[in-house]
């Protein structure tokens, strides 16, 4: 969570793994229920392969700059909205996902 270029907050998942491919599996199986988790969150939101890059996110956006600091006070409580509906959202698939690693570690989920 934070600002962001161009004056805009973001409240964020920010998937960052040593390992790119795991990253870009688990965005991927995230991106599946997107219709799901954006129902969840209540609005839509960006996703973000983020290529090139050994990270991915899933974010919303609302304009604000770092330096309007009367406004600090509405910028946390959006951040603080939006986090609350992104995990929310993100607690049904997040399990899904964990209950498809095996002890190893490793996934075994289906990708539809």
């Amino acid at each position: 969570m934070g600002f962001a270029l161009g004056g805009k907050l973001r409240a964020e998942l920010y998937i960052d793994y040593v390992d790119p491919d795991a990253v870009a599996v688990l965005f991927d199986f995230l991106l599946n229920r997107k219709d799901k988790i954006e129902e969840g969150y209540g609005g839509s939101l960006m996703w973000e392969a983020l290529p090139g890059r050994r990270a991915s996110r899933i974010a919303d956006y609302a304009i604000g700059d770092a330096v309007n600091v009367e406004e600090h006070d509405q910028y946390i409580d959006w951040l603080f909205d939006a986090l609350g509906r992104l995990r929310s959202a993100l607690e049904g698939p997040g399990a899904e996902w964990m209950a498809s690693l095996t002890p190893s570690g490793s996934s075994q989920a289906a990708l539809s």
